[in-house]
Formats: structure tokens, sequence, C-alpha cells
């Protein structure tokens, strides 16, 4: 700033009669359009919290105080386990009895969605040797492991005695549908000393809430982020349903504002392996145990879009 000057004109609101005077379109303010030093920074004031993850926005604002480079964590280096004798890859040619593997690359696309590296060991024949073999592998080069399918109660179903054998089970099972059959436990000696696991649903759609609900913020925890914030509003239902047994539910909905407010309709098919609902939903209805939904009355909404920060 010139010595002496108040404020600063925009060129666009100037311009200059035949006789070469000045003339200022509007009023003008002192301290107009003036950047003051310091009005957004001190010098030793915090930049960016511990755990913030680095976006183009936090990166644009260390380059703009000159710092070209700042200490970081390295990638959690996570461990894909997807169990089934009946998997096979997307591209190849269907038999009868087999189901293509969808919870896969669902996975691998959130968990790179959070700058993870990721280790892809599945997907693993349901035999308790060849899911121990694999588990092995895992706790020893990774810092988390990621399994879906092989954790509820069939005889195939071997990832809790595996995990109990070659580590621990913190817990297993939560009262949410879908997504029931969770567990968390770990690889080794202990949750603090060994590997921790996470074993979501075989259900493609149960392992999606599992992860968004609960596996989500274990990783960003693990990372040193503050794991996002659930948000949760009451939106009226557009829709009439019976009652959820004995476990809260999460429905797949889209948000209608034809009206003006928000009201929920599902999404489509609520079943657990039906994705077009999962893919098509802007959130989450959640609906407490034996509450039946009645059109018009409000229930919390959990938007979708957060999981994705």
């Amino acid at each position: 700033m010139p010595l002496g000057a108040d404020a600063v004109v925009p060129q666009e609101r100037v311009s200059l009669d035949a006789a070469g005077r000045v003339h200022v379109a509007g009023e003008l303010a002192v301290g107009a359009n003036i950047r003051r030093r310091g009005e957004e920074s001190r010098a030793g004031a915090t930049l960016l919290e511990a755990g913030k993850r680095l976006n183009a926005a936090a990166i644009a604002l260390l380059a703009g105080q000159g710092i070209a480079s700042v200490t970081v964590q390295r990638r959690l280096r996570v461990a894909l386990v997807t169990t089934g004798d009946e998997l096979i890859a997307p591209g190849q040619a269907w038999r009868p009895g087999a189901v293509y593997d969808s919870s896969g690359p669902m996975l691998r696309a959130l968990l790179a969605d959070q700058g993870c590296e990721v280790l892809d060991l599945g997907p693993v024949l349901d035999t308790p040797e060849a899911l121990a073999a694999v588990l092995a592998e895992a706790r020893d080069n990774a810092d988390l492991v990621l399994c879906t399918g092989g954790v509820s109660v069939g005889e195939e179903d071997h990832v809790r005695p595996v995990l109990e054998r070659l580590g621990g089970l913190d817990f297993h099972g939560v009262a949410m549908k879908p997504g029931k059959p969770l567990a968390l436990g770990w690889l080794g000696a202990s949750m603090d000393s060994g590997t921790p696991l996470i074993g979501l649903p075989g259900n493609p759609v149960a392992s999606l809430v599992g992860w968004q609900l609960l596996a989500l913020p274990f990783v960003q925890g693990r990372q040193g982020r503050a794991p996002a914030p659930l948000e949760r509003f009451p939106v009226a239902a557009g829709f009439t349903r019976r009652a959820p047994r004995g476990r809260r539910e999460l429905l797949r909905v889209v948000l209608d504002w034809s009206a003006g407010a928000p009201v929920a309709r599902l999404a489509g098919g609520q079943g657990s392996h039906m994705l077009g609902a999962a893919s098509q939903s802007h959130g989450y209805l959640i609906i407490d145990a034996d509450t039946p939904v009645e059109e018009g009355h409000a229930y919390g909404y959990c938007p979708g879009a957060q999981f994705l920060v």
C-alpha cells in the first residue's frame, strides 16, 4: 500500500472522463479491499491440526504460507480378505452355484478413498487351513485386516474359530440390520500389540453398512485422524413398513424434495444382497428395534455423503 492510502478500488469500478478525472462507481469505505497482515493467521499459530487429511484446500493453505513439506503418517496398510468357495472375479464366465465377488471391489474402492494401501489377499477358500494361512500372512504384513464373509454361524464360517486360535475376539454381532454378524478382534498377542481384524458380513450391502458405520471410524482412528462425526437429523417417511424385530434397521432411502421439505422414500429392495438400492440411495433412515414405520412420521436420517470424507 502506498503511504497514506487507506482503501483500494477494483479497476473495474474506475473510469476516466474526457478531462482525465477519475470516477469511482459506488461507495468506498476506509479499509475496503485491503488484505491486512495477520488477518488469517499469525506467526506461531496452528495452520492444520494433527490428524487432518491433506486434501486440496489444506495443501493450498500450506503452499500459500510457503510451506513445501510437512510430516505425515505413512499410509495405513490394510489386508483385504474375502472368503467363499462360491466367489468368482467379475469378468469370468459364470458357473452354476457361483457368485460374482462384489464386496472385494467395493471395499478396495472404499479403502482407496481413505488413502489406504491395500494388500488384496482374497478370495480365500472356505477351509480353516486356507484361512489360517492367509490371516497369518495378513498379520505379518499389514496394519489392519479387513475380512468379509465367514463371520456368521454356518458350517463353512471359519473366521471366528480361526481368529480365536491366532489371536482373540473383542466382540461378535451387533443389533443392526443389515450387518448383524460383524466382528472385531486381533491377530497376535493382544489388540494393542497385534494386528486388528474387522470381520464384515458376506452379503455386500451388510458389508457396506458395517463399513460405513463401524469400520470407517476405526480406520480413520488408526490413521491418526479424528473420525468423522455421525450426522443424524429427522426426516419424514414417505412409506409404511413393519417394525424390525430385535435390532435397529437402516433402510436405504432417497430424499424427495418435490413438496419443499424432504421426504424419505425407499430406494429399492432392502435385502442385504440387493446393491441397486445401495447404489442409488442418498442415505439411511434409521428405524429403532420393534418400531413400525408410519408414513408422515419423522425418523432419524443419516446422509450417505458424509462417508466419502
